[in-house]
This record gives structure tokens, C-alpha cells and sequence, in this order.
């Protein structure tokens, strides 16, 4: 069996460790110049599922939801303890740790190798299967799912620490303000829309 991966993060590095089991081929393409960069999320990974990180992290045992006004002011509050069950991980570091051991079971790797599912069809024929893990935007919605879907996201990097992770909730925003810890100390604040705001905010929360 010969299988092709679209993106080399945890979703293809994952899938390529496990075909490669019992694949004759595996290849993955990766559109950014080196695995594990740049990184575009918060780092957290959930126990429910049972499955674990490839490294330890750093668990979290509470998370903040704050809930604000129409102003952006506070309104109200409320904590939801979840006992370790989400882990701040490293990701640059997980993700560049999978790709060799991807490798090292013979999976190729090619970065900074833009591709598309056409292309991919054409170019490797002869394979079986064609696995998309490019994320979010999927490679094929942006090829045949129509109206690209609307959630950009901002994210800054913070000195200060925190020991919990804190959402905010804003009753026109379908989406949220977050606070993440980092695995290595510091923090990420950010915020992600899903469907356009009727009105930018005149402030940040406070």
C-alpha cells in the first residue's frame, strides 16, 4: 500500500507513524519551510481521548471562563476544575521529534512543497490512498468546499505566567479571547471569530 500526507504537523506526522507500519511507501508534503513552524495554536492537549503526547508538558487543573458585557466589561464569572487533563506541550518540539521517528521508519518528508489534491492525483497515481492533514482551512475545502470559511485568529505571545487557562466569551463574538499557558513559562493571548463581527471592537476587555 502506498499512501500520500498533505501537512506535516501532528495530524500527518501521526498518520505517516502508523502507515508506516505497514505501508510500502509513505510520503508527506509540508507547505512551510521547516516542521513545526510557525506555530499558530495554543498548545493544549486533551487526556479524554486516552491517546498521549509524544513529550511530557506541563498539566493545567483549572480553567477561567469569564463572560463579558456588551461594552467588553466584565460580567460575570465561573471555574471549571479538569484535574490535569489538558497539557501544555511544546509543539515545535514534539512535532520535529515525530518527523524523525517518521523518517527513521522510512516515511520521506518533503518541506516547503506546496501541494494540491489535483496535482497529487495526477503526480502519484499509483498510490492508494491520499490522507489531507493540512488543518484548518482543509487543502480540500480550499480546492472544492466553495466560500472558505471565516475564522482568522490573533495571537501574541505574554512574559507573564499563569498556572490556568482563560476564556472570554462576548454575546456577539462566535468565537473567544483566550489566555494559554506556555510549556516552557510565558503565556498566549489571542482571539479567533468564526463568523464575521457585525462590529470590530471599540476596546480591548479589561
Amino acid at each position: 500500500m502506498k499512501v500520500v500526507i498533505i501537512g506535516g504537523s501532528i495530524a500527518g506526522l501521526e498518520a505517516a507513524i502508523n502507515f508506516s507500519e505497514f505501508c510500502d511507501s509513505v510520503v508527506v508534503f509540508e507547505e512551510h519551510k521547516e516542521i513545526g513552524k510557525p506555530l499558530q495554536c495554543a498548545e493544549g492537549w486533551i487526556h479524554f481521548t486516552g491517546v498521549k503526547p509524544y513529550i511530557s508538558g506541563r498539566k493545567v487543573n483549572e480553567v477561567d471562563v469569564i463572560i463579558l458585557d456588551r461594552r467588553y466589561n466584565y460580567k460575570t464569572s465561573f471555574s471549571i476544575k479538569i484535574n490535569g487533563s489538558v497539557e501544555i506541550i511544546n509543539r515545535p518540539e514534539m512535532e520535529k521529534k515525530m518527523a524523525k521517528m517518521a523518517e527513521d521508519r522510512g516515511v520521506q518528508i518533503f518541506t516547503n512543497t506546496k501541494v494540491t489534491l489535483l496535482g497529487l492525483t495526477k503526480q502519484f497515481s499509483d498510490y492508494d490512498l491520499i490522507v489531507d492533514a493540512s488543518g484548518y482551512p482543509s487543502q480540500w475545502c480550499r480546492e472544492f468546499g466553495g466560500k472558505k470559511p471565516y475564522a482568522p485568529a490573533v495571537q501574541a505571545i505574554c512574559e507573564k505566567d499563569t498556572n490556568k487557562i482563560t476564556t472570554f466569551l462576548h454575546p456577539e463574538l462566535d468565537g473567544y479571547f483566550w489566555i494559554f499557558p506556555m510549556a516552557d513559562g510565558g503565556s498566549k493571548v489571542g482571539v479567533v471569530s468564526f463568523t464575521k463581527p457585525k462590529a470590530p471592537p471599540k476596546k480591548a476587555p479589561r
